[in-house]
């Protein structure tokens, strides 16, 4: 594991990025967010009403996911196994669907800055920010329901959560995951993007990194995608 002073400087480094990369245009951040909310039919608020609801029928708190991982899982074998039965007469207020998402995303959250104070440990801080970065991540998978949720998007939210506000971040998310100029595309199922970034980076390190880029080769770590 990194040195936390390490760890810090790069994490700087990258919110710096992500925030100039946000902040592109001609009047912000602030002119992206209002302009998505303006022309989407979108309600935060409301998604998040609506994705409480499950929550509460499992007994689970958004501010104590991480500590369910393990009824999530549970949860979701006990509806793949119901899924093969006759149905009953009380059914669930949850799909499997939902309870993999909820999974998948509490899972990323222990991985997101494991150094950094606002989403690791268990101080109010730390657990006001896993509940943020819970929803922005939940609140963008119910708008793109094409794309949901990958794993490497709460490492963006995250960050974004860092220099914005909640509902701030979920909109600047949302424009940089959907706008080409962004990340469009690298999240998608296809790869087509992300075939094309690892083309991209593979020539760069042929040209600025011949001999290391001959030595991968050989270790057969360059594999064709």
């Amino acid at each position: 594991m990194e040195p936390a002073s390490s760890a810090g400087l790069r994490l700087n480094d990258l919110s710096g990025w992500a925030f100039l990369r946000v902040c592109e245009g001609e009047c912000g951040s602030a002119f992206l967010t209002l302009t998505l909310r303006e022309s989407s039919d979108f309600n935060y608020q409301m998604c998040l009403s609506e994705v409480r609801e499950p929550l509460v029928d499992l007994g689970i708190s958004e501010y104590g996911i991480l500590s369910a991982i393990s009824t999530l899982s549970d949860t979701q074998n006990d509806l793949g196994l119901n899924q093969q039965q006759p149905s009953s007469s009380s059914e669930p207020f949850y799909s499997i669907d939902e309870i993999t998402l909820f999974r998948q995303i509490a899972l990323d959250l222990q991985r997101s800055f494991p150094n950094h104070w606002s989403l690791m440990g268990q101080s109010p801080e730390a657990i006001e920010g896993q509940a943020k970065l819970f929803r922005v991540l939940i609140a963008y998978a119910k708008y793109n329901p094409q794309i949901g949720y990958s794993q490497g998007m709460s490492y963006i939210a995250a960050v974004l959560l860092m220099q914005l506000g909640e509902e701030e971040a979920f909109w600047a998310l949302t424009a940089l995951l959907d706008k080409p100029r962004y990340l469009a595309e690298l999240f998608d199922l296809s790869l087509t993007k992300v075939q094309h970034q690892v083309k991209v980076f593979d020539q760069f390190l042929k040209n600025r990194k011949a001999q290391l880029s001959k030595y991968l080769a050989c270790l057969l770590c360059s594999v064709p995608l």
